[in-house]
């Protein structure tokens, strides 16, 4: 990874959008540069409860490269919608 595009906390916490919920950050050795990030994203979820459909509030695990690319899950399956856009 090239330490000029990996970005600090400060910048990781000004980016993050209100529905995703950091739990651990990842530092490159040496640096205080963020190299992954482990959290979820809050959705909400349609549920069958007694044959009607209830909406319910849950979260899905997510990991962040150091560039803000999100992967879902266990399987790393890559999901846009969640990247993290960093301003300039």
């Amino acid at each position: 990874m090239n330490e000029l595009f990996l970005h600090t906390v400060q910048e990781w916490e000004a980016a993050k959008p209100e529905h995703v919920v950091y739990d651990h950050f990842f530092y490159k050795e040496g640096t205080n540069r963020v190299r992954k990030v482990h959290g979820r994203v809050k959705l909400v979820k349609r549920v069958s409860l007694n044959g009607s459909i209830v909406k319910r509030n849950c979260c899905r695990k997510v990991h962040w490269d150091g560039y803000g690319h999100a992967l879902i899950g266990t399987h790393n399956a890559r999901h846009q919608k969640e990247d993290i856009i960093f301003g300039k």
